[in-house]
């Protein structure tokens, strides 16, 4: 498991907690997970034939918002639900 050398915090009390904790979030953690959409969009932009219906700019964007909110959902489950 790799661990954030950014502080991380706990996603519904923002307090900090250890690097690698469940529910955890980091800058860096969330920084990764938007570039993960970006390269997913573009790569969607660049090779499907649906991607006719949107520009490059929307696709991107999608998947950026996409990595974005699933790093978040994850996190709050993590926090929530998982045992660990």
């Amino acid at each position: 498991v790799a661990h954030s050398a950014t502080r991380a915090f706990l996603i519904i009390t923002f307090k900090p907690v250890p690097s690698g904790t469940n529910g955890g979030v980091s800058a860096l953690g969330t920084a990764a997970s938007v570039l993960g959409g970006l390269s997913l969009g573009l790569c969607f932009a660049l090779t499907s034939p649906a991607a006719g219906h949107l520009s490059l700019p929307e696709a991107l964007f999608i998947g950026a918002l996409s990595g974005f909110l699933g790093s978040m959902v994850d996190s709050v489950l993590g926090a929530t639900v998982q045992f660990s």
